[in-house]
């Protein structure tokens, strides 16, 4: 492996997040004989990396092929890692035209619908660094949202030539939990939840006026602040260390002087002069070393920033959990939304919380992405939660019908594709359904024909 090359497309733009360097802080502490084996684990690692060819220069998946290399095909299994093959996200990608689009993949994974759209939008013609900026995702798995950002930074690497000049739009976000009212991710540390809260109250104290000036402003210009924020407080925390000078005067003042007047820029500033924001991230940072932190707090209040970001296009490959199954804070508030979409369709409320018990929550996810696309979604689905008749579990078609029906009426087009195969291997066959709003009737025809 040539190390030297992927080193730097990665440097200066930070890809994991703080709690994934755990064991750095852990390994002095610990026992020799545990020390050794965590050493012993790492050397493993290093070894089958050695394995991967990194300069290949076609588009695949480099940090897919290293997962695929370290963990072993049942351990996949049993975790529940599965990816979602290239074809699949071929074909959904094809079905929207991506240029000069807004794309979010709200449940991304390692990112192989961004990397693939990316690739999509710059065949066409599309500039490098816009394709780059039109790109926007979120996951809840740390390690996989890490994984999203390096192959993304790899990709306009291989395409432009050169290491991309800002961090990827792809953040630490549970996306269901900011759809239906769950709790932003963070730490349990009291001055990381101190630092985030503060900065989330007064961002939303501005809720109504930001939401209105982020609407009047293109959609790229925002997502380029977020990442110059990000860069920013990157920058600001490191040169904070390397001069040995105050961390909360330093990155307060540094990011004062350097950002810019845009709506996002100029948010960030009021939190910085009203909040203790910066104190309380000085505190993490003197407690557990200036680290990759500037993408864990923008990530924590980018939810509070996405519903004005109303991109063009969403695929995805959402969670496949059965409601019954799905054990958080806010699955009530889903269960209630889901029987009230089934009561419009004219089913009692008794019926249609029964029908929602055997629902899965990637109907919700559906609903909720059709409501915030402007022209579509592209939505990996269990197929007997979409259209499968001969399924004994039909409760899941009758939320999918509800979801489409309440959001665009007989204003869209959709797609139903049965893939007819065990395609992950777990014994539950994938469909495709694409959905797209249309403005006529005439439109609506003609997509459906497509």
């Amino acid at each position: 492996m040539q190390r030297g090359p992927l080193h730097r497309r990665l440097k200066g733009l930070d890809v994991a997040l703080p709690y994934l360097n755990w064991w750095k802080i852990a390994l002095p502490s610990l026992p020799q004989a545990l020390r050794e084996k965590i050493e012993g684990v790492a050397h493993n690692v290093l070894i089958r990396a050695l394995l991967v060819d990194w300069e290949l220069g076609g588009e695949e998946d480099v940090f897919r092929r290293l997962y695929e290399v370290l963990v072993e095909p049942e351990t996949r299994r049993r975790i529940g890692e599965y990816y979602t093959p290239l074809w699949i996200v071929d074909k959904i990608l094809s079905e929207f035209n991506l240029e000069d689009r807004l794309v979010m993949d709200p449940f991304c994974g390692s990112g192989t619908f961004l990397v693939r759209a990316f690739y999509m939008k710059v065949k066409k013609g599309e500039d490098p660094e816009k394709a780059y900026v039109e790109l926007v995702g979120m996951d809840v798995n740390p390690l996989a949202v890490a994984i999203a950002r390096a192959e993304l930074i790899i990709a306009f690497q291989k395409v432009a030539g050169r290491p991309p000049a800002e961090p990827p739009h792809i953040y630490h976000v549970d996306t269901l939990a900011m759809w239906y009212g769950g709790e932003a991710l963070t730490l349990a540390d009291p001055e990381y939840a101190g630092a985030i809260n503060s900065a989330s109250l007064y961002i939303s104290s501005k809720r109504l006026e930001v939401l209105d000036r982020i609407r009047r402003t293109q959609p790229q210009s925002v997502l380029f602040s977020l990442s110059r924020i990000e860069r920013l407080l990157s920058t600001g925390i490191k040169l904070a260390a390397l001069y040995k000078q105050s961390m909360e005067d330093y990155i307060r003042d540094y990011l004062l002087k350097n950002l810019g007047d845009e709506v996002t820029e100029d948010l960030f500033k009021g939190v910085l002069r009203e909040t203790k924001f910066a104190s309380n991230l000085a505190k993490v940072i003197e407690k557990y070393g200036d680290d990759v932190w500037a993408v864990a707090v923008i990530s924590a209040l980018t939810p509070l920033l996405i519903e004005a970001l109303r991109p063009s296009v969403i695929v995805t490959n959402p969670p496949w959990v059965p409601m019954t199954e799905y054990q958080t804070g806010y699955v009530d508030v889903m269960r209630r939304e889901a029987t009230g979409l089934l009561m419009k369709l004219g089913i009692k409320r008794d019926r249609a919380a029964s029908i929602v018990t055997g629902s899965d929550v990637a109907c919700m996810a559906l609903y909720k992405a059709l409501q915030l696309s402007k022209e579509g979604v592209g939505f990996v689905m269990n197929r007997e939660q979409s259209f499968y008749s001969r399924s004994p579990m039909r409760a899941g078609i009758l939320l999918t019908y509800a979801a489409i029906k309440e959001t665009c009426g007989d204003n869209c087009a959709a797609k139903l594709v049965d893939v007819n195969y065990d395609v992950f291997g777990h014994g539950i066959y994938p469909a495709i359904i694409i959905v797209k709003k249309i403005a006529g009737e005439e439109d609506a025809s003609q997509a459906m024909r497509a």
